[in-house]
């Protein structure tokens, strides 16, 4: 199996569907924390509106690259019109390069099944106008929805619990502090800058949950949901991207591999089924010189780092909000909906 350059004409197709980014931990929950507290020490009035997410939306395109995101560092001129997207046009990219290998596909599931569960409470005094209002995000358990979202194991369809009338606990020892706080005008929540926590499956066993920096939210609710228009963005720091989705990434490439290159596979065809998603996996990740039929994380970190370069200056160099010249976050946007729930506000 061999490589054929695949860093430098998926770069140059990544380069080709758009250009996101531009120049400008977790010190980083306790310092988003002490961000908000200090934003806003005063609880925001009004009432809580609870929701649970229906649908997780990566970019399936590069309009959606673009509507899904925000000017996340003040910078006009860079990304497309200034918006900053690196991640979601990672997605966008995969799916090109790997037909097939549809992440967006492996997010909506684990939404259907109730693999990610996450809840939003939205407190203000009028969904229709507010000066102040506050979003915040939570982790659902699974475990006790009611209802359950498949009904046995052969259900494939699922989604039972977003049927409006759903009912939650928090899932223990999850975050409690993701949280923006911003104005309601003509039914649209605009809010940010401050910090959110999201999950996404990019496949079975390969869950991954990324804290937000510098996080934005814009979402069309009434009592009933969050409508579509509604998006979530940040910006997340690039070690945790490595650490966390890195490893997630390979989870799934290799599941893809398994299934169309079965072993035992000897190089250089590995066994591969032509022109099938693990076979072009193995192409893009697998490094040349040490040929395996293997996607090991090592070449999945060599050739994520080239693609999803960082594109944000959000940290200083002791790590702590604030700029110091060097780029050290990945943006993301997310299209999100969701429907009324009921469960405990902390």
């Amino acid at each position: 199996m061999r490589k054929h350059d695949a860093p430098f004409w998926v770069a140059g197709l990544a380069a080709a569907v758009i250009a996101c980014g531009g120049a400008g931990g977790d010190a980083d929950a306790a310092i988003d924390a002490a961000i908000d507290a200090a934003i806003d020490a005063a609880d925001v009035p009004g009432t809580d509106h609870t929701y649970v997410i229906s649908r997780m939306q990566v970019p399936a395109n590069t309009s959606e690259v673009v509507s899904f995101a925000f000017d996340l560092d003040g910078l006009p001129n860079d990304g497309a019109g200034g918006v900053d997207n690196q991640l979601g046009n990672f997605f966008v990219m995969a799916a090109v390069v790997v037909p097939g290998f549809d992440l967006g596909i492996a997010v909506d599931r684990a939404v259907d099944d109730g693999n990610v569960l996450q809840l939003v409470n939205l407190k203000a005094t009028e969904l229709q106008g507010a000066p102040i209002a506050s979003m915040t995000s939570y982790f659902g358990d699974r475990a006790t929805a009611v209802p359950q979202p498949c009904s046995d194991l052969n259900d494939q369809v699922c989604r039972h619990h977003l049927d409006g009338s759903g009912v939650f606990t928090l899932e223990a020892g999850a975050p409690t502090d993701a949280r923006i706080d911003g104005p309601i005008t003509g039914g649209i929540f605009s809010g940010g800058p401050g910090s959110l926590a999201v999950r996404l499956s990019l496949g079975r066993g390969a869950l991954v949950e990324l804290r937000l920096h510098q996080a934005r939210a814009e979402l069309a609710a009434t009592p009933s949901g969050l409508h579509v228009g509604s998006k979530l963005g940040g910006g997340i720091k690039h070690a945790e991207l490595a650490s966390r989705f890195y490893p997630a990434f390979q989870v799934a490439a290799a599941a893809a591999i398994a299934r169309d290159c079965p072993p035992p596979g000897t190089p250089p065809g590995c066994n591969c089924v032509a022109g099938s998603p693990g076979q072009r996996l193995l192409v893009l990740l697998e490094n040349s010189a040490t040929t395996d039929c293997v996607a090991s994380l090592a070449e999945v970190t060599e050739i994520l780092d080239g693609l999803v370069p960082p594109d944000l200056d959000l940290f200083d160099a002791s790590g702590a909000p604030g700029t110091d010249g060097t780029l050290d976050s990945v943006s993301v946007g997310l299209g999100v909906q969701a429907v009324a729930a009921s469960f405990p506000v902390p």
